[in-house]
């Protein structure tokens, strides 16, 4: 039976690199896909080379506005992800990557294996190769480059703190897209928020360690990852002023929005959690809005967060007490 997958591609001023996303899609070796893209009011070239492409693949390339009253990467991604249903499978897409010919053809025929065993939610990942902006390599895989992995357990624990894994390496199927059917407003990142779902009702994969997209790296990055290189580096840089400054801004808005979604989570799906999930929720929600440093580390420092080293530990849950 044919396996239909919907793209979602949401544009904003993405004329610099969108074509060459576009034709890394159209050169997909697996052909049952539609691409769905919504603009978000973009200023630059992005609409004419849309409307360009559209013309060429009709029914390929649909086109659509954000519509909505608000606006940024992952507002346009939720009124897209609430326009497009009825597909087996369904992709994220960042404008200003690029992917392998076999990513899709990989990555479907990886999910199709996986719910051969298991028949719930299901989410896969691929590996990301970080590029520069001209799309030379800088590492083979984001895990890598940042030092962190999701890994093969705690799921659910890991992903109530920090985000591991961004949008435009994700499929998944039909029924994780039912699942979280829409995005609350509190919610900054698509694709933590989905992951977190998945985490708690559901199953989250690794195909392997095979790069199938290329995940590029500029200064006009929505979000774009740091290189985190080991533990011992990352305290010398701290040492900077500056850079301590923009880990702490990092690192607080991360606990700000991990507190956001733990309770949309229990406001939203509680009565569907068992009762170690909602009581695991519970107090990582107490811990991320407490105002006590010295109760946020002794109770924090047991879960594991991002690299999970003792000192990212420790800066997460002494430095980011909320105000």
């Amino acid at each position: 039976m044919k396996q239909t997958t919907a793209i979602l591609l949401a544009a904003y001023n993405g004329e610099t690199y969108l074509r060459e996303q576009l034709d890394s899609i159209l050169n997909q070796t697996y052909k049952d896909w539609t691409l769905f893209v919504n603009d978000d009011g973009s200023s630059d070239g992005t609409p004419d080379i849309l409307r360009q492409y559209q013309a060429q693949y009709p029914d390929r390339i649909i086109l659509s506005q954000n519509v909505s009253a608000r606006h940024g990467a992952t507002a346009n991604f939720a009124d897209l992800f609430a326009k497009v249903s009825g597909y087996d499978y369904y992709a994220f897409c960042d404008q200003d990557d690029r992917w392998e010919p076999e990513k899709l053809s990989q990555m479907i025929d990886f999910l199709n294996g996986q719910q051969k065993s298991y028949d719930g939610p299901l989410l896969a990942y691929c590996t990301m190769r970080i590029t520069d902006q001209d799309m030379n390599p800088v590492c083979g895989s984001l895990e890598e480059y940042t030092h962190t992995a999701l890994g093969p357990s705690r799921h659910y624990l890991k992903l109530l703190l920090a985000n591991y894994v961004p949008g435009c390496a994700m499929v998944f199927n039909a029924k994780l897209k039912r699942l979280v059917s829409s995005y609350p407003e509190e919610i900054d990142l698509h694709d933590w928020w989905i992951l977190l779902l998945c985490a708690a009702f559901g199953r989250i994969v690794h195909k392997d360690d095979t790069p199938l997209s290329n995940y590029r790296q500029h200064s006009n990055n929505a979000l774009g990852v740091a290189n985190t290189r080991s533990t011992l580096v990352r305290i010398l840089d701290n040492l900077r002023p500056s850079v301590f400054r923009k880990h702490l801004a990092s690192l607080t808005n991360c606990r700000r929005q991990a507190a956001a979604q733990a309770e949309a989570l229990l406001r939203l799906y509680g009565n569907r959690l068992s009762p170690e999930q909602k009581e695991q929720a519970r107090k990582i929600l107490s811990l991320l809005t407490s105002r006590n440093p010295v109760k946020s580390v002794i109770c924090g420092l047991k879960y594991p967060y991002l690299g999970n080293s003792l000192y990212e530990r420790f800066t997460f849950w002494w430095f980011t007490i909320p105000r």
